[in-house]
């Protein structure tokens, strides 16, 4: 078929064989069958400067074999200009969609959905996405009613929309087990960049783990320091050293190939789940009825637990973690088990309920490290983060440089009491400290 005589008008986001492949791997058709195509509504995103991509969405109708089609898709184009140097981040979410998710759609849709919720599911996908070579095109899921969560950065999260987005997470855990012990692939052969990195060494040189020991040096020369008189410890220079000794350590213990290694079950994992990486869809009651994670470019083949465990502590303020984890991990659980037994796995044998706590608490240094990392940054001054984020020089020296992401986190406290009071909170809390009296939960 030749796509020019079909089309309305030409694509700017995509160009035609772009479009053409990205059409028949979501109706899962061969380019001969493809009867008719039209264009319709497109929308263009130009990238901000210090982006990584360049987005928009499109509705496309085809006619396969008589039978039409409508659908609405995302594309995300890397934009070599903006790449700070090092960071691979989108290739690796397109080696993800092209290489790994065909085989996690297939595992997963090895059933006939039983339930209300994995129908929703199974129109969807594990993960909900396709993929072409050179662009990440993607199902516009905005279109089918899902929505970022709102508000999230200061209020605590319902619990019926953790409980879902853990099930997301459930659906994509299961997906890749059932790939690989039912259906026989080994992800890691066929991808072995999933292995060779992780989400925390992503970036090659000097980059590389270094926004962790920009974190690190926050807490230990900045924050802490600040605090120290509202901490229920004893005001000694000694203690405070021991204090700033115990962050830090808290990164000599993120160390993901030796926790692969104690791991029975290894999965693929999202690596950076977090609100701003998750969907949800709401019922006519206004309930959050569905959930999906989105954005795999840490994306990696490691312990599902570590997922479940950043996201907890990236979503819930402590008090309310404490109160709902146990049930919430349970529900998590019992859906990765339930989820399995559907597809013809069972893992009763060596992922019961109990060795999946064990996996829990092997991967807790970690979820506390990347809670100190993420949460400083992702919870401050939406509008100077924004700013920011638009100046290449600005956020590379942000990611690089403990300075220039000290002061302004310095700037944040100054000037706002809810959020030193939540560094107060997230620092107790790493640290394994009792909480303080004003601190507000």
């Amino acid at each position: 078929m030749s796509l020019s005589a079909t089309l309305v008008r030409s694509p700017s986001l995509l160009q035609q064989h772009e479009l053409e492949t990205a059409v028949c791997r979501a109706l899962c058709c061969d380019l001969a069958a493809l009867e008719n195509l039209d264009l319709g509504a497109e929308k263009s995103g130009a990238a901000s400067e210090g982006y990584l991509s360049q987005c928009g969405s499109m509705t496309v109708k085809a006619v396969v074999k008589g039978r039409p089609h409508t659908l609405h898709l995302f594309v995300k184009r890397e934009n070599t200009k903006e790449v700070v140097e090092g960071l691979e981040a989108f290739q690796r979410e397109g080696l993800f969609y092209e290489s790994v998710l065909p085989h996690l759609d297939k595992a997963w849709n090895n059933v006939k959905a039983a339930e209300s919720d994995e129908h929703a599911a199974s129109r969807v996908g594990a993960a909900a996405f396709l993929g072409t070579d050179s662009v990440v095109v993607m199902e516009d899921l905005t279109r089918r009613g899902y929505k970022a969560i709102s508000d999230w950065q200061w209020n605590d999260i319902p619990y019926q929309t953790v409980q879902q987005t853990l099930r997301a997470l459930a659906r994509l855990h299961a997906s890749s087990l059932v790939a690989e012990r039912v259906c026989g692939v080994d992800l890691a052969a066929e991808v072995p960049e999933l292995m060779e990195e992780n989400f925390l060494t992503r970036r090659p040189g000097i980059v590389g783990r270094r926004i962790f020991d920009v974190a690190s040096d926050l807490v230990a020369q900045y924050i802490l320091p600040r605090i120290f008189s509202r901490l229920k410890v004893p005001q000694t220079a000694f203690e405070l050293r021991r204090l700033q000794d115990l962050t830090r350590d808290i990164w000599t213990e993120m160390d993901l190939p030796k926790l692969r290694e104690r791991e029975a079950v290894r999965a693929i994992s999202n690596g950076d789940v977090w609100p701003n990486n998750v969907l949800v869809r709401h019922d006519s009651q206004g309930q959050v009825a569905h959930a999906i994670v989105v954005d795999f470019q840490m994306v990696h083949l490691g312990p599902p637990a570590l997922d479940v465990a950043m996201f907890l502590r990236t979503s819930m303020r402590r008090a309310h973690r404490q109160r709902n984890e146990e049930s919430l991990v349970r529900e998590y659980h019992d859906d990765l088990v339930r989820f399995c037994q559907q597809r013809g796995l069972d893992l009763s044998k060596d992922f019961g309920w109990e060795d999946f706590k064990a996996s829990l608490a092997r991967v807790e240094p970690v979820a506390r490290g990347i809670a100190c990392a993420y949460n400083p940054m992702i919870r401050g001054n939406e509008a100077e983060m924004e700013e920011t984020f638009k100046e290449s020089a600005a956020r590379s020296a942000m990611l690089l440089e403990s300075a220039a992401r000290a002061d302004m986190i310095l700037r944040w406290m100054e000037s706002d009491e809810a959020y030193l009071e939540l560094m107060i909170e997230i620092v107790e809390d790493v640290l394994g400290l009792p909480a303080s009296a004003s601190t507000k939960q």
